[in-house]
């Protein structure tokens, strides 16, 4: 299946199927940690690689095959010099750029860190159990000014 995704100039100008196609397999035999997604660029490539590997790929690493196929490119070629170098030039460029290629490409929650969106998770759940429980308070108190008792029956009061 063909893959067309983003990326770097630094990372783009540098990756063919055949190698994407040895290093997905080498991972998904010895998964190892991997580096950040760098993000999308302006570079857009085309890389021809088998689906299911690539789907693998991206849930042993929950991510999109995107940011997978990124941070498994970056990961190989960090030792490169020439990287580096375009990499820092890559780092030079405006934030607001890459930020609009971001969620332009990939959506909010794919440009996420793990750590943000358990963040953003955790608050959402605090959120809706505090909403819960108003709720059941409200409820409660509204039951009792009414006049009825928590099983239904009306209570009589002197």
């Amino acid at each position: 299946m063909t893959y067309t995704l983003r990326a770097t100039t630094a990372l783009g100008g540098q990756l063919t199927s055949g190698q994407m196609r040895t290093w997905i397999a080498e991972f998904l035999r010895r998964p190892h940690p991997l580096p950040a997604d760098p993000g999308a660029g302006e570079y857009r490539i085309s890389l021809n690689l088998p689906n299911e590997s690539v789907r693998d790929l991206a849930g042993l690493l929950r991510c999109s095959s995107s940011s997978a196929l990124r941070r498994l490119a970056l990961n190989a070629l960090q030792s490169s010099p020439a990287l580096s170098a375009a990499q820092s030039d890559y780092a030079a460029t405006s934030d607001s750029t890459r930020a609009k290629t971001h969620h332009v490409d990939e959506g909010f929650l794919a440009v996420m860190t793990e750590g943000e969106l358990l963040g953003m998770l955790v608050l959402v759940s605090l959120l809706l159990s505090s909403v819960f429980l108003l709720f059941v308070i409200y409820r409660k108190r509204k039951r009792r000014r009414n006049g009825r008792s928590h099983d239904g029956q009306i209570v009589l009061r002197d």
